[in-house]
């Protein structure tokens, strides 16, 4: 149910974006992709990581809930009122001054969401994963459906910001029909703070770092190139990224409460590891080498050709997000393990690493950054998952040969379709809709060859899969 409901929104989500791509133009993602950024890293740190500490807490009750929900409440309150008055300085650092009113505009979600955050914990902590994948569509469609409209009648780039504030206020009446069992009262007290926080605070800090290491690269691409670069590379970077984190989102969902519940054996928790990171690398990485082959004919015809300047971007981004799609694994071991420290201290080197690399690719244009978030990951991912493997006393090697079958026949179909493309666009040249056919071939070839490899190098590889998430489902 939580895989029906989050493909349901994302491609509810994936359309929004097709369409308000061609109702707008580049400057205006660009322009709320600014206050984006900052929302954004509020939104981080404002439910202070309770949110995790309730899912991993082994002896929870009523008083750590209402604790929960008030600290996260008066914090959303806080950082909306330091999110108005700091909305004229970001203009001045944008340089662009209609950022003032979009941030203040944006800023309400930071009022709204503490309302829902406590419900969604308490139904992720009970594995009722249903009415969250429910809600979480429903919200992704009220999102879509008021921004398209408010873009139908001329609002520009307010209408990506209306769709936002539409999205959060509908999900809260929801979550709250969903978990009747629970309505918060006063009480907390500071000693079941105080239990939550020495977990939480951990968590907060590493979103938060983690979201400005995420996003760093749109805060130096908007101040150095302004809100139509920018704007095109936010849409390469959705395109790679924005399927991928949902398909990664939707294991994590279920990895992290299921390595809590089997924390006590490691044994289950090295098995649940092993078999999610290898299912989704099995998924993510012919996606993301198809959308590198495929990438021209792909941005013109979905997006139109005032967006082909993001397809070399895209092709360079294909990289992350490959090694970023199993990286995210890695926090949900850390929490579960109850180290939720140890991912803090890596974000904080991944943010200055990331900060210095995209200031030194900004001189070679969006195409530049790109390159140097690729060439950063691949380092990057590689220790964050050798260091989860200490964690749960299991050698890496044995991480690498559980994702080295989809690596091999990611990279080989990938390689088949770049090759593929020459001979395809010089048959297929010059007649009607011959972008389709080449999209569509190309397509062909890269998904047939990946499925070959498979089955040449590891006949029994669907079996082994259907096995692993018979085991996961029971591990649950």
């Amino acid at each position: 149910m939580l895989g029906v409901g989050r493909t349901l929104g994302t491609a509810s989500s994936w359309l929004t974006t097709l369409i308000l791509a061609r109702l707008l133009v580049p400057e205006d993602f660009g322009l709320v992709a600014m206050a984006t950024v900052v929302m954004g890293f509020w939104a981080a740190f404002s439910d202070l990581g309770l949110t995790a500490a309730l899912i991993q807490r082994k002896d929870l009750d009523d008083a750590h809930r209402d604790a929960a929900f008030w600290s996260s409440l008066a914090m959303g309150g806080v950082l909306f009122v330091v999110s108005v008055a700091l909305s004229p300085v970001l203009a001045i650092l944008y340089r662009e001054p209609r950022v003032t009113l979009v941030v203040i505009l944006s800023a309400v979600s930071l009022l709204l969401g503490p309302f829902a955050a406590t419900h969604t914990s308490l139904l992720k902590r009970e594995l009722k994963f249903g009415p969250v994948a429910r809600i979480e569509a429903f919200r992704s469609i009220s999102n879509g459906v008021s921004a398209i409209i408010a873009a139908s009648f001329g609002l520009g780039y307010w209408s990506i910001v209306v769709g936002t504030l539409v999205g959060n206020a509908v999900v809260i009446p929801a979550y709250y029909i969903a978990n009747p069992s629970w309505r918060p009262r006063l009480r907390g007290t500071r000693e079941h703070a105080r239990q939550l926080f020495s977990f939480s605070l951990y968590v907060a800090s590493s979103n938060t770092i983690n979201y400005l290491s995420a996003n760093l690269d749109y805060v130096i691409v908007g101040r150095v190139l302004g809100p139509f670069a920018l704007g095109v590379y936010m849409l390469a970077y959705q395109v790679v990224t924005f399927p991928l984190t949902r398909i990664s989102s939707l294991f994590n969902q279920v990895l992290f409460p299921a390595l809590s519940s089997i924390q006590d054996d490691l044994e289950e928790v090295r098995r649940a590891y092993l078999g999610t990171t290898r299912s989704l690398a099995m998924i993510t990485f012919p996606l993301l080498g198809w959308g590198a082959v495929v990438a021209p004919e792909f941005v013109g015809i979905v997006y139109g050709d005032k967006w082909l300047p993001a397809v070399p971007i895209l092709q360079w981004l294909a990289v992350a997000g490959a090694l970023k799609s199993i990286g995210t694994l890695v926090g949900s071991v850390f929490k579960s393990r109850g180290r939720p420290q140890v991912e803090l201290y890596w974000n904080i080197v991944w943010t200055i690493a990331v900060g210095g690399g995209v200031l030194v690719g900004v001189q070679w244009g969006v195409v530049g950054v790109a390159a140097a978030i690729s060439i950063l990951s691949v380092p990057g991912v590689l220790y964050t998952k050798w260091l989860a493997c200490r964690y749960i006393e299991m050698p890496f090697t044995r991480l690498l040969r559980a994702v080295w079958l989809p690596t091999v026949a990611a990279f080989a179909a990938t390689g088949a379709g770049l090759s593929a493309r020459i001979p395809f666009e010089q048959v297929m040249s010059g007649g009607a809709g011959s972008e389709v056919l080449v999209l569509l071939s190309l397509t062909l070839t890269t998904f047939g060859s990946y499925m070959l490899v498979l089955r040449v190098l590891n006949p029994n590889i669907w079996h082994e899969m259907r096995e692993f998430f018979a085991h996961f489902r029971k591990a649950r």
